[in-house]
């Protein structure tokens, strides 16, 4: 991976049920395409601004349902958010943005550190070596 990418977390100091969003998750017939091998060739290239688009979360509409303080908290967060949308992490509370740029990401980490409730941590990407892979999927027994 090209770089690192900054994150600012938000724990908000409550947590959801993760077997209550799952549920109550609702999964639509029709659901707007979302390409997780493009937006794993963007972050792979560097290309986290063109990314943004494809990032989504599907437990997040289920876990805003259970509690909408996750609502209001990321609309606090989204005046202030990266080269990606606010989402929430996994199926929450956490909610998070990343961001290319440090000297942004460590911007916006101050300004929301006043406005927001719970926890708020700054983050960086770890750099991994690329594995090779078995073209049927794993790695030839090793």
């Amino acid at each position: 991976m090209p770089g690192k990418y900054y994150f600012v977390v938000l724990y908000p100091g409550f947590g959801i049920s993760t077997e209550s969003v799952y549920k109550n998750l609702k999964m639509k017939l029709t659901v707007e395409k979302r390409n997780a091998k493009v937006l794993w060739v963007l972050i792979s290239t560097g290309k986290l601004d063109a990314a943004g688009k494809y990032f989504f979360n599907r437990l997040e509409e289920t876990a805003i349902e259970l509690d909408d303080r996750l609502s209001e908290l990321k609309l606090l967060m989204s005046g202030q958010s990266g080269d990606v949308p606010v989402l929430v992490s996994g199926s929450g509370s956490s909610l998070f943005s990343a961001f290319v740029d440090k000297h942004r990401a460590l911007e916006v980490f101050e300004a929301l550190k006043a406005k927001v409730p719970g926890e708020l941590f700054f983050a960086e990407s770890v750099a991994r070596r690329a594995l090779a892979v078995h073209p049927k999927g794993d790695n030839g027994g090793d």
